[in-house]
């Protein structure tokens, strides 16, 4: 299932990661497979995920892959540089793991912020 919220983007305050980009949520972000919360659960969840994650994939310049378990879910948090600026456009609840290997297959991974 998939559920598409739209933000106005004056709204959003910026959510800090682990390097010191400020991550905004994007108008159209998806949430795929979605996860039954309000709608501040969700903002929620996906500023946890992006200041505390396990693991960051980076692929090239303009890709962030954002990775923590939350309760007994898997949460990817996909962030994209565009418009001279970091966007969060996506949310997967338990990504495939064949998802993930071609993540890691074109990009690095990160763990260990503290």
């Amino acid at each position: 299932m998939e559920l598409k919220l739209l933000f106005p983007e004056t709204d959003v305050h910026g959510i800090g990661d682990p390097f010191g980009n400020i991550i905004f949520i994007a108008e159209d972000f998806t949430i795929l497979d979605f996860i039954n919360q309000d709608l501040d659960q969700l903002i929620e969840t996906v500023a946890v995920l992006i200041e505390k994650p396990i693991y960051i994939i980076k692929i090239g310049s303009t890709d962030l892959y954002y990775f923590r378990r939350i309760k007994s879910n898997t949460i990817l948090v996909h962030c994209r540089f565009m418009n001279l600026e970091w966007k969060a456009i996506k949310m997967i609840r338990d990504p495939d793991p064949e998802y993930i290997f071609s993540l890691l297959k074109r990009g690095r991974l990160f763990t260990s912020f503290d």
